[in-house]
């Protein structure tokens, strides 16, 4: 069921070909590139962000203030909302986890699907989160 979930070719609207749902989160993939109006989607690992970044891929742009804390990021940050693009194609808004592992996440958005709800707030440590899940399939 697991293996399912996570590597199973699933179509997203406006996504020119299939991903999985691993791909999509982990990797990110672009949308939209049929329509002419592309658009980053997923990419929300940070080891992947940092990969792309090293290699010219992704050029960032900033990041967001925390809303909740107000207080600005320091080294014991964990929760980052950024702006970066990817391979030309921009990404307004995109958080990520920082030092979290991969099966830290699979675990969390994994619950989060079975909980079967698209917005799942969840505390995380100090974060209040909400993980976004797209339920596909019939």
């Amino acid at each position: 069921m697991l293996t399912s979930l996570w590597f199973d070719l699933c179509g997203r609207g406006g996504c020119s070909s299939s991903s999985s749902a691993f791909e999509h989160v982990f990797v990110g993939e672009i949308k939209g590139q049929k329509q002419g109006e592309n658009e980053v989607s997923g990419f929300h690992k940070w080891i992947q962000f940092y990969l792309e970044e090293s290699n010219g891929n992704v050029d960032y742009q900033g990041y967001i203030f925390p809303r909740r804390r107000g207080e600005l990021p320091d080294s014991e940050t964990q929760l980052l909302t950024i702006q970066f693009e990817w391979h030309g194609v921009l990404k307004s808004v995109s958080s990520t986890l920082i030092c979290v592992s991969p099966e830290f996440e699979i675990a969390l958005y994994t619950l989060c699907f079975f909980a079967g709800g698209e917005d799942n707030h969840v505390d995380i440590g100090p974060y209040s989160v909400n993980i976004k899940v797209l339920q596909v399939g019939g």
